[in-house]
C-alpha cells in the first residue's frame, strides 16, 4: 500500500485489493515556525530590489517574537512575546539603515511549551545602483550606472538563459556615474550574433558583491 503526503493527501492507498490492516506506521508530526527561503538575497536600493517580503507560518496558537538583526547585531524588533492562533503573518519594514548581511529572526513558543526558532538572512548593498542601456544596441552596448563607494566591477553578457558569453576584464572604479562598453564582440573577437541578450553588472566593494542585470537587443551592423 503506498499513499503520498506532502501538508495534504496527495493520492490515495494504491493497492489493487484495497486497503489492508496497518501493522507498522511512520508517524510524523510537525511543530514549529517556518519561513520560506527570502525572495530576494540581495537588497540595492533600487524601486525593484528594495523591499524584502518577510512573513513567517505557525502550525499551533504560539507565542512569537520576530525580529530583524542587522550587521551591527542591533535587533529592529517587529513583535515581542505577542500571542498568534495558527496562520501566516507578514511583515513590512523598510529603514535599513546598516549595509551588510541581515537576518530575519523568528522565535515562537506554543501552546505544548515547544520553542523553535528559523533564521533567514539577506543583504543589503547599496554600491550599485541605477543599471541602465539602450535597448537597442548596434555593434556595441554601453551599460550605465551608478557607485556609491568605490568598487571593482566586471561585465558579462550572457544569454536569456544565463551562459556567458563574454566577461569582461574588472576595473577598479571610483564612486559616482559610471559606464562599461562590450564592443560587441565574443572572447576570440569574432562579432556576436544580433539577439537578445543580457547585460550583468557585478560590483565587489568593502561591504560585499552586489549585481545587477538587464536584456537589451544586439544588432550586428
Amino acid at each position: 500500500m503506498a499513499v503520498a503526503f506532502d501538508g495534504q493527501l496527495l493520492n490515495r492507498p494504491s493497492d489493487p485489493g484495497g486497503e489492508r490492516a496497518v501493522k507498522e506506521a511512520l508517524l510524523v508530526q510537525y511543530f514549529g515556525v517556518f519561513a520560506a527561503q527570502l525572495p530576494l538575497p540581495l537588497l540595492n536600493g533600487d524601486p525593484s530590489r528594495s523591499v524584502e517580503p518577510l512573513s513567517y507560518k505557525i502550525v499551533r496558537p504560539s507565542k512569537v517574537t520576530a525580529q530583524l538583526i542587522g550587521p551591527d547585531n542591533v535587533p529592529r524588533v517587529l513583535e515581542a512575546g505577542v500571542s498568534h492562533p495558527p496562520g501566516s503573518y507578514p511583515f513590512a519594514f523598510t529603514n535599513y539603515d546598516a549595509e551588510g548581511t541581515w537576518h530575519w529572526n523568528v522565535q515562537a513558543t506554543d501552546d505544548l511549551g515547544r520553542a523553535s526558532t528559523i533564521d533567514r538572512t539577506f543583504r543589503y548593498d547599496t554600491t550599485l545602483k541605477g543599471l541602465s542601456a539602450p535597448q537597442l544596441a548596434r555593434g556595441r552596448a554601453t551599460f550605465r550606472f551608478t557607485l556609491s563607494r568605490a568598487a571593482k566591477v566586471r561585465l558579462q553578457i550572457e544569454t536569456k538563459t544565463g551562459v556567458v558569453m563574454r566577461a569582461v576584464a574588472p576595473v577598479a572604479l571610483q564612486s559616482g556615474a559610471q559606464s562599461l562598453v562590450w564592443d560587441g564582440r565574443l572572447p576570440l573577437g569574432t562579432k556576436a550574433y544580433s539577439g537578445t541578450y543580457v547585460g550583468h553588472v557585478f560590483a565587489s566593494s568593502s561591504v560585499g558583491t552586489s549585481d545587477l542585470a538587464l536584456q537589451f537587443v544586439f544588432r550586428r551592423g
